[in-house]
């Protein structure tokens, strides 16, 4: 099966605008224009969480693997290790949205599941088509994609190739276009999401700390002029991963375009990639 499309009770997981003939495979769903996330995902039958869950032998010890499981129904699709750490397909799509603001208009044109659902991709069409020979209008997509079953990093990028199944999946990521924004190596710092918590204890009463998904105290303490101002640094450290993250994948989609731009120019552009790229150093990631 070329396609690898998943398909659910009889439905295939995948949705592009246009007519039947608009995918070369003539299945999924059709719209006649572009569609909200929340609709991408009814369509595409991406409106599932997934959920990590430790694995066990024969014998009913667990064991040093973990697997990714769909919460509707309990679908095993894959064993991952104790670091990963699931993107839920919503979030996809919502990482997306902060993307298609900042390039005035783009809009869902396609988003499906593969195999068993450890695969999915959205694509949303940017403005930005282009005429490499007159007369031969080149569209322009936003693709994000990711697995569930840790065979792939999340990857973000321009492609001038819509998605409609695995085949043109392999050619987007491959294809030219704007440096892919995927899954940085943060490997050495406490994989988040942290949170803030308060806790109490023989020297400290009502404080507040910092605690990582896996159950690690991050940040024991944080000094500040006020309490207010104590509160304010815990909510922004605690947001660090997260901001991190978003900030590896965001900054390759723009700097390209900006490259060529000084610091004397007014919009500025250039000096924001310029920030960007130094926050990044400074956290350490490569």
């Amino acid at each position: 099966m070329a396609h690898n499309l998943m398909t659910r009770n009889g439905s295939t997981a995948m949705f592009c605008t246009g007519d039947r003939d608009a995918a070369w495979h003539k299945l999924g769903q059709r719209t006649p224009n572009a569609v909200t996330w929340q609709e991408a995902m009814r369509l595409a039958d991406l409106s599932w969480p997934v959920s990590k869950q430790v694995l066990f032998d024969s014998n009913g010890k667990p064991v040093s693997a973990w697997g990714i499981f769909r919460e509707d129904d309990s679908a095993f699709l894959g064993a991952v290790g104790e670091r990963y750490t699931p993107i839920q397909n919503k979030d996809a799509f919502e990482f997306v949205d902060v993307l298609m603001e900042a390039t005035n208009g783009a809009h869902y044109d396609s988003a499906g599941a593969l195999g068993n659902g450890e695969r999915i991709w959205c694509s949303a069409k940017v403005p930005f088509d282009f005429e490499p020979v007159p007369g031969d209008k080149t569209e322009t997509y936003l693709m994000f994609t990711t697995s569930h079953d840790g065979s792939a990093s999340a990857v973000c990028k321009l492609t001038t190739v819509r998605v409609v199944c695995q085949n043109t999946l392999s050619q987007a990521i491959g294809s030219a276009g704007l440096s892919p924004c995927r899954g940085a190596r943060m490997n050495s710092h406490t994989p988040g999401p942290w949170k803030t918590e308060t806790y109490s204890s023989a020297e400290v009463r009502d404080g507040e700390r910092i605690r990582s998904a896996n159950n690690l105290v991050v940040v024991p303490e944080v000094w500040g002029a006020s309490l207010a101002e104590c509160e304010a640094n815990y909510n922004l450290i605690a947001a660090a991963p997260e901001l991190l993250a978003a900030l590896v994948r965001i900054t390759p989609l723009f700097a390209e375009a900006f490259d060529d731009l000084t610091d004397s120019d007014d919009s500025g552009e250039h000096e924001v990639v310029m920030l960007a790229r130094s926050a990044i150093a400074k956290a350490g990631v490569k």
